[in-house]
């Protein structure tokens, strides 16, 4: 990403910190992940929760190499 762009992107978002953006990221993960489960109860559906952990192994190993 150029460094203008992270620049501004600084002024379109608060707190436009890694570690602010890491926890959000996992807040809004495990905040679909509730509702996706309370939906599909709901619904009296299953939903595949394979895919929600592939999905979190997939994030965790990425900011576990990634995070300052």
């Amino acid at each position: 990403m150029e460094e203008s762009i992270r620049e501004e992107m600084k002024t379109a978002f608060a707190n436009y910190d890694q570690a602010s953006v890491w926890t959000a990221l996992f807040r809004t993960k495990g905040l679909f992940k509730r509702l996706a489960l309370d939906v599909a109860a709901t619904l009296g559906a299953v939903f595949p929760e394979s895919d929600i952990e592939a999905v979190e192994s997939l994030v965790q190993s990425y900011y576990e190499t990634h995070a300052i």
